[in-house]
């Protein structure tokens, strides 16, 4: 998947664009500028765009920790505790490396101010019965938000990175 560039870039703009519009819509509705009956056939949209999104992460983090396997290093579960298992810091900023600075920076900060609706409004449900209200739009509005900086710049990262991780994964991993 890490050798994909032109696809990686694509699923990045759809990242940036899901992240903007999600900011936008909780920004919106929050001021009351967009009703909630608005807001939500562009809710129902972005959860839409993030799905994927997140789907295609999961097969590129899935590509690293293959990678990993075939270096000999243990996989990584919710169990592995041991430092071997765990991702180095060369590892870990691997994934980061040729993401712009101001993108991570932005992606952080995108990522903290979603949090804060999430957290106000806690639990979000809604089924097509229901009507469509102001906590329904910020929350799935923030959700969205969320998921989409924290996969920005991992896909700016891979779009920009020189070969696939393979590439550089095994040099790393080889002088340590």
């Amino acid at each position: 998947m890490s050798k994909l560039k032109a696809f990686l870039r694509v699923v990045e703009v759809v990242a940036g664009c899901a992240l903007l519009t999600a900011m936008a819509l909780v920004l919106l509705v929050k001021t009351q500028l967009m009703s909630p009956a608005t807001a939500q056939p562009v809710v129902v949209a972005l959860v839409c765009a993030v799905l994927p999104v997140w789907g295609t992460l999961v097969v590129l983090l899935g590509e690293l920790a293959r990678v990993r396997w075939l270096a000999g290093r243990p996989l990584l579960t919710p169990f592995s505790w041991s430092a071997q298992a765990r991702l180095a810091n060369e590892e870990a900023k691997l994934l980061f490396d040729w993401c712009p600075r101001s993108w991570r920076f932005a992606s952080l900060v995108a990522a903290a101010v979603a949090i804060v609706p999430i957290v106000g409004i806690g639990k979000v449900e809604w089924s097509p019965g229901q009507e469509f209200t102001q906590a329904h739009a910020l929350g799935f509005s923030a959700i969205a938000a969320f998921f989409s900086a924290m996969a920005f710049p991992t896909f700016a990262s891979a779009s920009r990175m020189p070969g696939q991780y393979s590439d550089h994964v095994s040099r790393r991993w080889e002088r340590s």
